[in-house]
Formats: C-alpha cells, sequence, structure tokens
C-alpha cells in the first residue's frame, strides 16, 4: 500500500507545538538542575518521528519510505542545526547529532521526571537552539501566510 504524508510534514508549521512545548520542558530543566518534568506522550511521539525520518529510520507511520518527506526532515535539520553548524562538518556528524536528540527524546518519552547528566544537559541546550530556529522559521511562515491573505482582500 502507498502512503502518502500531510503536505503540512514539509512545512516548520508542523512540526512547532512539539518544538514549543519541548523546548519549553528542557529550559525549565535548565533552570532546575537538570531535571524534566513529563512531557505529553503524543508531543515527544511527534518529535521522535520527525528525527527517525531525518535519519532514514522506520518511524511506524509510513514517513521514512517517503523519500520527499525524507529529504524535507533532512534539509529543514541541516537549517535549524545553523547556529551549531560550524562543529558540524560531515553527514556522519550530523547523523551522529541527530541520533542524539532521538535518544534524548526516548528517554524522556520512559520516564515521568528526570534529572539530565551534563551530556544531556549539552545535547538538551543543542536540541534548545534546534528547536529555536524551528519556531523562528514557523513564525515566519505564519507572517507569510497572513501578508499573502491580506493582499488577496
Amino acid at each position: 500500500m502507498s502512503y502518502t504524508p500531510s503536505i503540512g510534514c514539509y512545512k516548520a508549521s508542523y512540526w512547532n507545538y512539539s518544538a514549543e512545548v519541548i523546548k519549553g520542558s528542557l529550559e525549565k530543566a535548565k533552570l532546575n538542575h537538570g531535571t524534566v518534568d513529563t512531557i505529553p506522550v503524543n508531543v515527544l511521539r511527534d518529535a521522535r518521528t520527525f528525527f527517525k525520518i531525518t535519519l532514514e529510520q522506520k518511524s511506524g507511520d509510513g514517513y521514512a519510505d517517503h523519500i520527499t518527506a525524507r529529504l524535507h526532515a533532512q534539509t529543514m535539520a541541516w537549517r535549524w542545526l545553523a547556529p551549531i553548524r560550524p562543529s558540524i562538518v560531515t553527514k556522519a556528524e550530523f547523523k551522529e547529532l541527530i541520533q542524539k536528540f532521538l535518544s534524548l527524546l526516548e528517554l524522556l518519552s520512559h520516564t515521568k521526571k528526570i534529572t539530565l547528566d551534563i551530556g544531556g544537559l549539552a545535547t538538551a541546550k543543542q536540541l534548545i537552539v534546534f528547536y529555536k530556529n524551528l519556531i523562528l522559521e514557523a513564525d515566519n511562515e505564519r507572517d507569510e501566510r497572513m501578508a499573502s491573505s491580506h493582499h488577496r482582500d
């Protein structure tokens, strides 16, 4: 059976809600000595799906099998990593960082409350930067939609 992902998954705004929630939780953790409170299961599932698509892993929903979704996810991830990118030179380094993000989200999905170690906090800081860029792009998409709808009126 052929699977066609939602056209929305090709835009930052599709992933914005999970980014907002997780970024907020991780920012609170920085202030709370690394303790991350429970993040809703659906939010973590959506975030993990994005990273699984990016890593070309089976996500259980057919997205990773869809080459267009995979290429868009990889392109978006590369853009959102821009502030971190000088330290990422190779495709292997890119995949390694995305895998760290996925591993952190997997860890958060299997526990109610967790205190991150120094390595987990470093990954969380990078993920916060990643999500800030995703959210900024989603805001720009929204502003462009609003501007174009005003031009049609």
